[in-house]
């Protein structure tokens, strides 16, 4: 009996710990060189959308072509604008010009919202199946709390990344399409990928 009471106190304990805590699933790691709040930054543009993005400095955005690739205008010696063409350029050395950047006014990123998407599929489906599965067995001894909340937060992170890689519209402008060689509006370098993840959190 008292072997009872003591498993029940313990099952008690941890559906009083489920009642403080939450997941948190999002880009929430550093990734490819960008800090937490930059990945943070770049997920909100493209769950949002930025409308009419203008230079900061200058008349002119440089949107890379696939001979650019990672570099940024500055790092490439002798590019220059030819006349009436909204490029830079610099000469091949077989008498043509090779062109690194298309030079544009503005830019919209549209909105891919890949977030709340995968919220809208997934909750009342596979999360809220989980969730009673796990909440089943936190009530039986056989999960804690914390490994409740761990398995859900990683099913969660996982269904946020295959949505980004299932994600094909809007489609990328055909000039990101030749500078990637696909059509995959938001894997590129794999940052935003890779920068999700999931944590617990408490609350009162």
């Amino acid at each position: 009996m008292t072997k009872d009471i003591n498993s029940i106190d313990r099952i008690l304990v941890e559906y009083r710990k489920l009642n403080h805590l939450t997941v948190r699933v999002g880009a929430l790691r550093a990734s490819n060189g960008h800090s937490e709040q930059q990945m943070e930054m770049i997920a909100m543009a493209n769950e949002y959308g930025v409308p009419h993005i203008t230079p900061v400095h200058g008349q002119w955005l440089t949107i890379p072509t696939k001979l650019a690739g990672s570099q940024s205008a500055r790092q490439i010696d002798g590019l220059f604008k030819p006349h009436g063409k909204n490029v830079l350029a610099k000469a091949n050395g077989n008498g043509g010009l090779d062109v690194y950047f298309v030079l544009v006014k503005q830019i919209t990123i549209p909105k891919r919202s890949f977030l709340t998407s995968t919220f809208t599929n997934k909750f009342e489906s596979s999360w809220f199946e989980l969730a009673e599965v796990n909440i089943s067995k936190v009530g039986v001894g056989e999960m804690t709390a914390h490994e409740c909340m761990a398995d859900i937060g990683r099913h969660m992170a996982r269904d946020v990344q295959a949505r980004i890689a299932s994600m094909h519209s809007p489609h990328n402008a055909p000039a990101t399409i030749a500078r990637k060689g696909k059509d995959n509006p938001l894997i590129d370098t794999g940052a935003l990928y890779r920068s999700i993840s999931w944590t617990e959190d408490l609350y009162d």
